[in-house]
């Protein structure tokens, strides 16, 4: 008996180990194939999967779908300011890919050279206002005071010169005229006494009368050339006073100039720096859209991104 109880025990031994087996290979298949009909989301399940509690789905580790990198922030797109209209690119000195930082130059329009020349003008007008203030601030050079003092001088010689030398033209004819008063008088009596002929008293007569005609013109002259010499005088004093003095209202206009000089400066600056495009942030150039010599249209010149950190965008 107890020979076949064991051989009895023995026996059933030897099939466990296919029993499980086989127990393994079934419940493989089943994993298969609710794995299988979940991802092609059949609608009905399987009856022999749904008994198996045990069972959990499996998770989905990854998606294959459609997508694009895309960097940090917005796209910048680089173009010339609106007020300029066909304005072409000159220059371009970064290229595809570049890392440029921020301030660093881009591209050079084709009207720098134009606006650097107005610039360059702008400034020497700044250089002339200047030194036209200090000198008005300083006052007239002692060579100009000098010279106008000598011109007042000459003018104040040239009055009594002429006034001394008319004054005695018109003193020899006063006293010719008096002759001739007293000849053509006695001429006139002789006539009457029937003496001498009335041409010869004519002639006394037209003497007399041409002397006072000469004598009312000296004193014309000598009145002429005071009142021309009498001017040149006051305007010479005037402008020598003009230039002795340091005007308030000459300094204003001196300081308005340099003014109005430093204002042409900054605008000129101005026009300068729109026509040099550089990168307002730290960027990657990712794409260019305008070439040297080609007009700058509506995509700009080239276009800048943040790439330090990137976006996966996917169309799922």
């Amino acid at each position: 008996m107890v020979h076949k109880e064991k051989h009895s025990f023995t026996k059933p031994m030897s099939l466990w180990p296919i029993m499980l087996g086989s127990a393994g290979v079934i419940a493989t298949s089943i994993i298969s194939i609710y794995s299988l009909s979940y991802f092609q989301k059949t609608s009905k399940s399987s009856p022999t999967i749904s008994s198996i509690s045990p069972i959990s789905a499996p998770t989905i580790t990854a998606v294959a779908a459609l997508g694009r990198l895309e960097p940090q922030g917005e796209v910048i797109r680089l173009s010339a300011p609106n007020s300029q209209t066909g304005i072409r690119v000159n220059q371009l000195l970064v290229k595809k890919g570049d890392k440029i930082r921020q301030g660093q130059l881009v591209a050079i329009l084709d009207n720098y050279i134009p606006n650097l020349a107005a610039l360059e003008k702008a400034n020497r007008q700044v250089e002339v206002s200047r030194a036209n203030l200090q000198q008005v601030e300083a006052g007239a050079k002692g060579g100009d005071i000098s010279a106008q003092k000598a011109t007042i001088s000459r003018l104040e010689a040239d009055l009594r010169g002429s006034v001394s030398t008319q004054k005695a033209t018109i003193s020899r004819l006063e006293a010719e005229l008096k002759n001739s008063e007293t000849e053509n008088q006695r001429y006139q009596k002789l006539y009457q006494d029937g003496a001498i002929s009335a041409s010869d008293a004519d002639t006394k007569r037209l003497r007399r009368d041409t002397v006072q005609e000469q004598l009312n013109e000296a004193n014309a002259s000598l009145k002429r050339t005071i009142e021309t010499l009498q001017k040149q005088l006051t305007e010479s004093q005037a402008r020598l006073n003009s230039i002795a003095e340091i005007r308030p209202t000459d300094v204003q206009l001196a300081q308005a100039n340099v003014k109005s000089a430093i204002a042409s400066v900054q605008q000129a600056q101005a026009e300068l720096n729109l026509s040099s495009i550089r990168s307002p942030i730290d960027a990657q150039v990712l794409k260019i859209n305008t070439w040297p010599g080609e007009i700058i249209g509506n995509k700009g010149i080239v276009e800048l991104g943040q790439t330090q950190q990137m976006y996966v965008v996917a169309e799922v």
